[in-house]
This record gives C-alpha cells, structure tokens and sequence, in this order.
C-alpha cells in the first residue's frame, strides 16, 4: 500500500473481486464456488487501503463519521443482497454484482491519488514534480478551498514528519 499508492491498491482490489464473480457466475461444482469465496476473501481483505485513504484525506472531525460508514455499507450491502435473493437466482446476483464491481472500478479510476501519499511515501526526492501532482490532487478534493492554505497545511505536516523521522534515526 505504502509502495503503490492508495488509489493503485483501490483499483487492484477490484480485480479479485471481479475474478470471483466471474468464477461464481459459471461454476459448476461445489469446489469452483469455493474457490471463487477465496478469492473474494482475499478482495476484501485488499479493501482496507479504502479505510487509509479517507482518513487520510479527511478533515478530523468528521473522520470517525466516515470511517463508521463501511460498517453501514457492508451491512447495506448484506441487506440489498437479501432483498434482490426474492427476486433473482443467485447467478443472476452475481452478474448485478459483478455490473456494480466494474461500476466502482470505473469510478475509482477518476479518484485522485492521496496527497498524504504524494508527500511521504512516494519514492524519490521531494522535487517540483512531485508537489505539481500534490497541488494539482488538493485542488481536485479541495474544490471550495484555496489551496495555498491546504499546502500549507501539508508542508507543516511534512516538515513534522521529516523531524520525527531524523529523530528516531539519531535515537536507534
């Protein structure tokens, strides 16, 4: 996560997670709708770097707010499940579901990458380069607000940073 980026790892998540509705939309024994359910836990599990990403993007006091929405989407998700169950065979879920997952890589695609990101984590030196890809991400999140005070506020948090890390190098 720390190596590719937050938006990278977002769109990889979803390519398991389609390989295993594809799996389940034609499996044909017991053992492939296994296997498509290893495969989707695996999905699920790369859909942690969604919960990084907000709150890495989010202002702190509504963070802990958006951060409780997976739990409501995952149970939203359980519910709209059950509801389409009435409705359809479970392959035909599959398919509405397998639609929705290329749906949310679409979407995704458009997401700028984590300016928190852009700052600390990418490889190299902190060039001009870097801080055009940083403003240029604040400016898409930060519609309303200038963002001359939003870099600001990220050079102070990098200049923490930099201290922090040199101190814990002097230390060890």
């Amino acid at each position: 996560m720390d190596k590719f980026g937050r938006r990278i790892v977002c769109l990889l998540s979803c390519i398991p997670a389609a390989i295993s509705w594809v799996l389940l939309i034609f499996a044909s024994s017991l053992n492939s709708i296994y296997a498509a359910r290893v495969v989707a836990g695996i999905a699920a599990g790369l859909t942690t770097v969604g919960l990084v990403y907000i709150s890495e993007l989010t202002h702190p006091q509504v963070r802990p707010m958006l951060l409780c929405l997976n739990s409501v989407f995952v149970s939203l998700g359980i519910l709209i499940t059950c509801c389409l169950a009435v409705m359809l065979d479970w392959r035909k879920m599959t398919i509405v579901f397998l639609a929705l997952e290329c749906c949310i890589f679409l979407t995704l695609y458009f997401v700028p990458e984590s300016p928190y990101w852009l700052v600390c984590f990418q490889n190299g030196m902190f060039n001009e380069k870097r801080i055009c890809k940083m403003k240029h991400s604040l400016r898409r999140l930060n519609r309303r607000q200038a963002v001359s005070t939003i870099y600001s506020d990220f050079a102070i948090v990098y200049s923490e940073y930099i201290s922090e890390l040199s101190t814990l190098l002097n230390t060890g």
